[in-house]
């Protein structure tokens, strides 16, 4: 099973990401959650999360810089970021930080469910996330 972060500024949204998604059903357990970077980074020290699933803009620490932090400690999961800005830097940011998916709100859960499986195959085959570039469509982002 594999072990999902939630990093969320949004309590709405954090909340509905933890609560109304069927975790078990892919295979998922939400090991924790928080509502910015600095809380988020700290969560991610403690609970190894096999997935990190974050808003990119928030209070206190962005999820950018938070998994700057994370790549830098050695710590960083898959990574998935999730943004309701289709701003380029931000993907050339996930880019640099071989973000495996870029979702857009409101998110789709079978969409959410298929990159989830996706994750989970891939760690099967190899313990370092590979590249971006690697099956993402950024065109559906612009």
């Amino acid at each position: 099973m594999q072990r999902v972060l939630i990093v969320e500024d949004e309590e709405i949204i954090r909340k509905g990401l933890v609560c109304t998604i069927d975790w078990a059903a892919m295979d998922c357990v939400v090991v924790g959650d928080a509502a910015d970077g600095a809380a988020g980074l700290e969560l991610l020290r403690t609970t190894h999360p096999d997935i990190l699933l974050t808003d990119i803009r928030m209070p206190r620490m962005d999820g950018i810089t938070m998994a700057e932090h994370a790549r830098d400690e050695g710590i960083l999961p898959q990574l998935i970021f999730l943004t309701s800005y289709a701003e380029f830097d931000y993907a050339k940011k996930a880019i640099e930080l071989h973000a495996a998916d870029y979702l857009l709100k409101p998110i789709n859960e079978e969409e959410l469910a298929a990159l989830l499986h996706r994750l989970a195959e891939r760690g099967k085959e190899q313990t370092q996330p590979a590249p971006l570039s690697e099956g993402l469509d950024w065109a559906r982002y612009f």
